[in-house]
């Protein structure tokens, strides 16, 4: 029974923050190696945020939860929940920072290639 509580935690848990996040995103769930990459992340990810949930029922409710047991799937399927959510949260929050090329002609034909710093100040003179 622990092997295959553990297993579900292990396989099942990240899946469903996978297609959660997929969902919200108009993704399909297919095996390719954004998917498995997205997978790893949140598999990740998820153990230690657990774990944190884990010490907090310990040290409020004095009760001890172990990886297999039940209680340990249901705090980490919450975990599983709201974990696509806080993603696309610290993505809003730091999507300001970015890096932008672009290839531009100056007045006599020339090319030039603006990066960083050189991009945004161009953009800003546009606006």
């Amino acid at each position: 029974m622990a092997v295959m509580i553990s297993f579900l935690n292990l396989f099942l848990v990240p899946f469903i923050s996978v297609s959660i996040y997929s969902r919200r995103h108009g993704e399909t769930v297919t095996l390719s190696g954004t998917w498995l990459v997205r997978y790893a992340v949140f598999a990740v990810c998820n153990v230690p945020i657990t774990y944190a949930g884990i010490y907090a029922v310990r040290f409020f409710l004095h009760r001890e939860v172990f990886q297999e047991s039940a209680r340990y799937t249901v705090v980490a399927m919450c975990v599983a929940f709201v974990l696509p959510y806080v993603c696309d949260l610290l993505n809003k929050v730091f999507s300001r920072v970015g890096f932008h090329v672009e290839k531009r002609e100056d007045a006599g034909g020339n090319i030039r290639v603006l990066s960083g710093s050189d991009a945004c100040e161009e953009e800003g003179r546009r606006r």
